[in-house]
């Protein structure tokens, strides 16, 4: 019988042992490996267990809330403008920005559950970390929304200006 497995392998991996808490790993990706984890959704939202839907949707099914879903649904809680204004900030700042203007910390965490079937990530003595859970974000949605932003903005400059003048932008 043949087997289907999905897994994600993230290098140069640090464990990071804490009691009554369990390994936590650590690692440094780029802005645009992040972007493509998000755009491929290898990285997802869990609205169950973050922000949820828009309050102005009323027929939501208590199935949905077990749904993992793209950062960029329209569907989820999340502003895309404060979002776009995080990712300018960050490009400010990355500018050289005179009045001080800073984003928050770079670090972004994820959340793989295991269980139901689904196994721990392995650390492999070569610093691979292989997952094979959903990756899904915990309560920085705005923040894996802001580096999706940079990412889609440095693919296609013009993204920019165009979502900056919508009222209503559309992925």
């Amino acid at each position: 019988m043949s087997s289907l497995t999905s897994r994600t392998e993230v290098s140069n991996v640090t464990a990071i042992r804490r009691p009554g808490v369990g390994p936590i790993y650590r690692a440094v990706v780029t802005i645009d490996q992040l972007f493509e984890a998000l755009r491929d959704s290898t990285i997802r939202y869990a609205p169950k267990y973050q922000r949820g839907f828009r309050r102005s949707q009323e027929d939501i099914s208590e199935a949905d809330y077990d749904l993992l879903l793209p950062v960029t649904d329209e569907r989820l809680q999340l502003d895309l403008r404060r979002a776009q204004a995080m990712a300018v900030k960050f490009l400010m700042a990355l500018n050289g920005d005179k009045r001080g203007k800073r984003l928050f910390t770079s670090f972004v965490v994820w959340n793989a559950r295991h269980g139901d079937g689904r196994p721990e990530p392995i650390l492999r003595e070569d610093g691979t970390l292989e997952i094979r859970a959903p990756i899904t974000v915990p309560d920085t949605g705005h923040r894996h929304l802001t580096y999706f932003l940079l990412g889609s903005w440095k693919h296609n400059e013009t993204s920019i200006l165009m979502r900056s003048l919508s009222t209503k932008a559309t992925w």
